[in-house]
């Protein structure tokens, strides 16, 4: 049975985060029975991201704006940095 970790780095200082990010890109790889790995890498929050989507699940009735609301949290390329839903409505 696989069992997951999901991990979520802020990064303050490129430079010294270099050889942490060279591990990480060591070991991302297919697990192909290996012990361990790392299966999966994004550039963005995914946690923070789920929360979005979590929020505007509870929060919009409506589908069809519900649905318009998850595209913009799915595509959206920082979403690290957003600070509530009425920023990713744009308002």
């Amino acid at each position: 049975m696989s069992h997951y970790l999901t991990v979520v780095y802020t990064i303050n200082d490129a430079k010294a985060f270099e050889p942490t990010r060279k591990k990480i890109f060591e070991d991302f790889h297919d697990s192909g029975g290996r012990p361990v790995a790392a299966t999966a890498v994004s550039l963005d929050h995914e946690m923070q991201r789920m929360h979005w989507i979590e929020q505007a699940a509870g929060s919009i009735d409506d589908y069809y704006d519900l649905r318009e609301m998850i595209d913009y949290i799915v595509s959206h390329p920082d979403i690290g940095n957003v600070s509530d839903l009425d920023e990713l409505r744009g308002h």
